[in-house]
């Protein structure tokens, strides 16, 4: 399905039965008061929608381009949750065992009795990393796991909550 030419009131291009998408999208700004955004979606590998719109900030009201850059946050969550059931669900992941059981580094620091369940319940006490987290270290999944697994938790693991 190739994109269509025709320009939005937001910018960007859909294909041939996404409209709906790109009327939605610009109601976004017409209606809900939204100040800027950008969407894609692919069909079967192949892009169907690619859409930006409003201002990327709101003190000088600079419009959002094709390429304005945006942090997001928990994305991964979902995707995360699903695989951490598909792995329970098939026995390879027991939310009541510890999470050194799978991953032995974890155990430093006071963290050998940390469950799998307390850990994805924010109870392991880990809601900061004392150490930098420059992008680079963002960028090297090991790297990563090792800072995880040298943090000293916050409070004693069980006995309180804190968003991790």
């Amino acid at each position: 399905m190739p994109l269509t030419a025709e320009r939005t009131q937001a910018g960007g291009v859909v294909a041939p039965g996404y409209e709906r998408v790109r009327e939605e999208f610009e109601r976004n700004f017409t209606e809900r008061r939204e100040l800027g955004g950008a969407v894609a979606a692919y069909v079967r590998g192949e892009k169907v929608v690619d859409l930006w719109g409003g201002v990327r900030d709101a003190r000088d009201g600079s419009p959002w381009e094709r390429d304005t850059v945006v942090v997001v946050y928990s994305t991964s969550k979902g995707l995360a949750s699903m695989c951490l059931a598909l792995a329970h669900s098939r026995g390879l992941l027991d939310y009541d065992e510890r999470v050194a059981t799978y991953w032995p580094e974890f155990a430093q620091y006071g963290k050998s009795r940390v469950s799998v369940r307390q850990l994805l319940g924010h109870e392991a006490g880990l809601s900061i990393i004392d150490e930098p987290l420059y992008p680079d270290l963002l960028r090297d999944f090991d790297g990563l796991a090792e800072a995880i697994a040298r943090q000293k938790p916050m409070w004693r693991p069980g006995s309180r909550h804190g968003y991790h």
